[in-house]
């Protein structure tokens, strides 16, 4: 399509819900363990209006993998899924950005009873290379 790009993306992101949760039986009273989650995504982004300083975006679809720590008994747990995205960039000035965007995440449903599908959205800046 003209005035449309095609990109890869790689995106690191970490998130700590809890600290000093109840682990398993065995650690001493009063101890507990950080629960924490580390999401690495490899994805393609197509990227419209090329050559505005207004750029929306979506990801169709990209790999994602998910590291738990701890998700019940003190250990970590890795699950794989699909990352689907939208968003938009805007270039405020020379290669500085600002942009917003809403990423759902899907796995193979529950492991170990936690279950980590779901929607995160937020917003961004950036310094385009």
């Amino acid at each position: 399509m003209p005035k449309t790009s095609v990109m890869s993306e790689l995106m690191f992101e970490y998130k700590e819900f809890g600290s000093k949760v109840r682990g398993n039986a065995l650690p001493p009273p009063g101890a507990g363990v950080n629960v924490s989650q580390f999401t690495l995504t490899a994805a393609p982004k197509i990227k419209f209006l090329e050559g505005s300083r207004f750029r929306p975006w979506i990801i169709p679809a990209g790999l994602g993998i998910h590291v738990i720590s701890p998700p019940s008994e003190s250990i970590t747990v890795l699950i794989p899924g699909v990352m689907f995205g939208v968003g938009a960039d805007y270039r405020i000035w020379k290669d500085f950005f600002a942009g917003v965007d809403a990423r759902y995440h899907l796995t193979s449903g529950r492991n170990d009873g936690i279950k980590i599908d779901g929607v995160t959205a937020g917003g961004y800046l950036g310094i385009g290379f």
